[in-house]
């Protein structure tokens, strides 16, 4: 009785493993190999978006409603002097312009929350006296709605004035 137990457990081996293996380990192993190819996809990705953002020399930043920085390229970190990476998160915008410029800062934000469609417009800084061509674009969560606002500041000040007045 035990051998018949024994060449049944053989049998239902030899039938059942490759049964199991292409029922269930190959398409497993499969899917496996297309989150790894999916992985090195993204961080090809994210490694070009790294260069180009942190690379231009144009102030790249992300504000929230409240107006304080979730995101800043070194450019801008470096125009606001912050020594260590990430020292700037949670911080607001105010901490570091004027009231006069905070003000009109949060009030483009809050357009832009507002309205879901992006802002341009010159900006002169207080801080240094430049002149920036400054574009602030919605950035939309899963249900369309704003949950960011992205801030590009390209100085423009080598551009010729015209009698003093804004060019755009």
């Amino acid at each position: 009785m035990q051998m018949f137990a024994l060449v049944d457990a053989a049998l239902l081996t030899v039938i059942l493993f490759p049964i199991i293996y292409y029922l269930a380990y190959e398409p497993l192993k499969l899917y496996i190999e297309e989150l790894k190819r999916i992985e090195e996809t993204l961080q090809g990705s994210e490694a070009k978006y790294r260069s180009l953002v942190e690379t231009t020399d144009d102030s790249i930043y992300l504000v929230n409603k409240q107006c304080e920085y979730l995101f800043m390229n070194a450019k801008h970190q470096s125009r606001l002097s912050f020594i260590f990476d990430k020292e700037y998160v949670g911080r607001a915008y105010s901490d570091f312009h004027s009231p006069e410029e905070a003000k009109v800062f949060s009030d483009e934000v809050n357009k832009v929350f507002d309205t879901g469609v992006p802002l341009q417009h010159e900006h002169r800084s207080q801080r240094d006296g430049h002149y920036f061509l400054r574009t602030l674009s919605p950035i939309k969560g899963p249900n369309k709605e704003v949950v960011a606002v992205s801030v590009v500041s390209k100085d423009i000040s080598v551009l010729p004035r015209l009698k003093g007045e804004d060019i755009f």
